[in-house]
């Protein structure tokens, strides 16, 4: 079997497993037809690879269709306008009109619960109590709310959401946690009182402006779900959730371009089936062209397999003068390369070696287990997987097809440079001909190098996003992603090689020069492609994993296991604490689609919230305690960037599992620490700062004078090459070593500075970061929820459950 038509059978595989789902409601759409979706999914391929294809599903349907028997319901849907609830006037009716204050809040929970707790189901009830005395704090409640809703559990998820915040009521996390978990699970009207009054706290929180517009939009009031939206996006244009409601409304509204942007948005945000299904729908497969990877880095964790200088590119001298050395370069270079191509060969062929063998015994017994091996390897976050492999080869394919053109052009300037710098004239001599030589060297060999280094970090960022997502499709069956990643490892070798030879090098006229010699360069290391990556984040003390071994989230100290329930569509952005709301986009975040989980925006980020300035804000009520700069205070953004270095450093690939996150974690704090841990004590820190201020405050007043000296050693140095006598001499030279003390003592004090500023910058990082990973140590991340688009039939509320 050809080894792309593999991992195209590993993702149409797991592109049904994610559709089929049985259709457990008469009124809701039907499953789908698997032999449709084989069709859709095979458009492009040729007869001989569908006909290979439709022979490979066939022998794992049983298999297959067992699978889907024991998952959720997530049932399909052809028009995007199925997502759109009709406008419920008799529950608008309902929503409380009166104004809930900060004392309103703990009654208000406890009412939520009791009603609940009453009408729920026993085995609901039962988990609930079950949380509650196994945890030890509101917070840790609040953590089982959220892991009991990743986990299917619907009921107890809202009880426990309403049980924490009645015990903390003044946390303004817990408040919108359980307003999003109302909204989500059908109770909007519910919802809707808290987050008004968390819209007049936080009027510029994107997570709050997103839960009002989600629990409108939910209600079928669109008019105000789309005013909510629009100032979400201006907020905060990287809301994973908001975009897609927004675009979506504007396909209701006539406007396909606005639609198919707010789409594409949507996708680089955070890719997903959801986003996927509906940006089909409206645009079909051609959408997903505009799709700008760049912007998708950003949103899904990618490991770095291969470091930014995996190869290093030597820049040569540019220069005939240095031929001989240059040559010794690009030789030394070339038996590296030599030797790289023969281990990528031979680790090629024993990865492929389980297939290979497999293959030969006997064609359907190949089939058959490689199907098996797909399957069992399907995990939470296959379905995401199998939409980020599809935009990511699209751009490859579209890289390669421009990269040639751009190659070729390239070597096109490269000759007709050549032919112009270095043409000879009729009287030209050897020094002319170096001349010339060394002009076109000195323009070509900076344009070759800036060439080869960009398409080698765009295609180095590429290859490590592909090996991090090949991993969460189906594993890693009969090695074929190792060996995938393996055979990309030599694409990746020649681009380096051709950044090296396609450097000019030029002998020097009229002079014997030899350009056989090498020097040594050492081999980079091949990454170990046998290793997935692997994340875990840190929800409550439990640190939950994700990697593509991960079917739910079973192993927490709270006892709650996966029950066989619809998974909401929405967003977890990590940072929340007592007083703030976490928001996605700017913060770290996980999202749930359809039962699959993603990471998002744990890689190095600096981007903030749009400022106030841009933000038109006359579409709502006057917006009071508007902060005067930036929308989100820096103690906040801080928070965020720290928690994505966090999170980034606990991305690994580390097949013996050395380190846990949690030493990761201490690391980290030990980094912070290490600087005073070599000082006596963290408050010596501050003394030894004060004398510094002391020290350099004199260094102010003496740096004029400092040029004076100079001039005074100038002089009698002068002085001294006129003098005869010896004696004189050494005199003048112990004053001038005395100066030079002087001088290299305001020289030092000049470094003392330097040293205060760089300590103080620990100090100011140690206060502001310690606090924050000390108390994930101790509770964890705090999650913040962002309400999504729910699929048709996803959730049915209980009627009367808050009556």
């Amino acid at each position: 079997m050809k080894p792309h038509l593999t991992l195209l059978f590993i993702s149409i595989l797991i592109s049904v497993v994610s559709l089929a789902q049985p259709a457990k409601k008469p009124k809701q759409t039907a499953a789908p037809n698997m032999d449709k979706m084989m069709q859709d999914a095979m458009k492009g391929m040729s007869n001989e690879e569908q006909a290979e294809m439709q022979k490979l599903m066939k022998g794992i349907m049983p298999t297959l269709t067992d699978k889907t028997a024991k998952t959720a319901d997530y049932a399909d849907f052809n028009r995007n306008e199925e997502l759109v609830p009709k406008r419920d006037m008799v529950r608008i009716a309902t929503i409380s009109k009166k104004r809930l204050t900060q004392a309103d809040i703990a009654t208000y929970a406890a009412n939520l619960y009791a009603k609940l707790m009453a009408k729920g189901e026993a085995a609901e009830n039962t988990l609930v109590k079950s949380v509650i005395a196994k945890a030890q704090k509101a917070n840790d409640i609040s953590n089982g709310a959220v892991l009991a809703m990743m986990q299917g559990h619907q009921q107890a998820a809202m009880a426990l959401s309403m049980k924490a915040l009645q015990l903390d009521p003044a946390n303004v996390n817990m408040q919108n946690n359980m307003a999003a978990m109302l909204t989500q699970y059908g109770y909007p009207e519910q919802a809707l009182p808290v987050l008004n009054k968390l819209k007049n706290e936080f009027p510029v929180n994107s997570t709050v402006l997103n839960n009002l517009c989600l629990a409108w939009f939910s209600l079928g009031e669109l008019d105000s779900a789309k005013k909510f939206a629009r100032l979400t996006m201006r907020v905060n244009p990287y809301h994973p959730e908001t975009t897609v409601c927004g675009g979506l409304m504007e396909e209701l509204n006539g406007d396909p371009i606005k639609a198919g942007k707010d789409y594409t948005a949507a996708m680089e945000n955070n890719p997903n089936s959801l986003i996927e299904k509906i940006a089909k729908n409206k645009m079909g497969d051609k959408g997903f062209e505009k799709i700008d990877f760049d912007k998708i880095k950003r949103s899904i964790t990618i490991y770095e397999y291969f470091p930014k200088d995996w190869i290093k590119i030597p820049a040569l001298s540019d220069h005939v003068s240095e031929y001989e050395n240059d040559r010794k370069i690009q030789n030394g270079h070339s038996k590296m390369f030599t030797e790289l191509k023969e281990k990528i060969e031979t680790l090629l062929e024993a990865s492929n070696a389980e297939a290979s063998n497999l293959a030969e015994k006997n064609q359907d017994d190949f089939i058959k287990e490689m199907g098996l091996a797909s399957v069992k390897g399907y995990n939470v976050m296959s379905k995401t997987a199998v939409t980020v492999q599809m935009i990511l080869q699209q751009y490859i394919a579209k890289w390669n097809e421009d990269n040639v053109k751009e190659y070729a052009e390239l070597q096109n300037e490269i000759d007709a440079k050549r032919a112009v710098m270095t043409k000879t004239g009729e009287h030209d001599k050897c020094a002319d001909f170096d001349r010339k030589n060394n002009e076109f060297l000195a323009y070509i060999n900076p344009v070759i190098r800036k060439f080869h280094a960009k398409k080698i970090e765009e295609f180095r960022s590429w290859l490590n996003a592909y090996c991090t997502w090949s991993w969460y499709t189906a594993g890693n069956p009969k090695n074929t992603i190792m060996t995938s990643c393996i055979a990309w490892t030599a694409a990746l070798e020649t681009l380096y090689e051709n950044a090296i030879n396609d450097q000019q090098v030029i002998a020097k006229s009229c002079v014997a020069q030899n350009g056989d010699q090498a020097v040594f360069v050492p081999t980079p290391e091949i990454p170990n492609f046998s290793c997935p990556t692997l994340l875990k984040v840190p929800i409550g003390k439990d640190w939950q994993e994700l990697s593509n071994a991960t079917k739910n989230f079973d192993t927490n100290s709270l006892g709650i296991t996966s029950k066989s329930n619809p998974i909401p569509n929405q967003t977890l952005a990590f940072g929340g604490d007592n007083k703030s709301i976490a928001q996605p986009g700017v913060a770290p975040f996980v999202k749930t689609t359809n039962g699959s989980v993603t990471p998002g925006m744990i890689n190095d980020s600096d981007d903030d919230l749009a400022p106030l300035s841009v933000i038109p804000l006359d579409e709502l009520t006057p917006l009071p305690n508007l902060p005067d700069n930036d929308l989100t205070p820096l103690p906040d953004l801080r928070k965020s960037r720290l928690l994505k270095d966090l999170l980034n450093k606990m991305t690994t690939a580390d097949c013996n599992n050395v380190k846990s996150p949690k030493d990761k974690l201490n690391e980290q704090l030990d980094r912070m620490m290490k600087s005073v841990k070599e000082m006596d004590a963290y408050g010596e820190l501050h003394e030894k700062i004060k004398d510094f201020d002391h020290a350099v405050k004199e260094m102010d007043a003496t740096m004029a004078q400092k040029e004076q000296l100079k001039k005074q050693i100038e002089k009698i140095q002068q002085e001294a090459d006129k003098m005869d006598k010896y004696e004189t001499m050494q005199q003048s030279k112990k004053e001038i070593e005395k100066i030079m003390k002087e001088i290299d003592a305001m020289d030092a004090k000049k470094a003392l500075k330097e040293k205060q500023v760089k300590i103080q910058q620990l100090v100011d990082e140690m206060d502001n970061a310690l606090p924050v990973l000390q108390n994930i140590k101790q509770n964890g991340l705090q999650p913040s929820i962002s309400n999504g688009i729910q699929t048709p039939g996803t959730i049915t509320p209980i009627k009367g459950l808050f009556q």
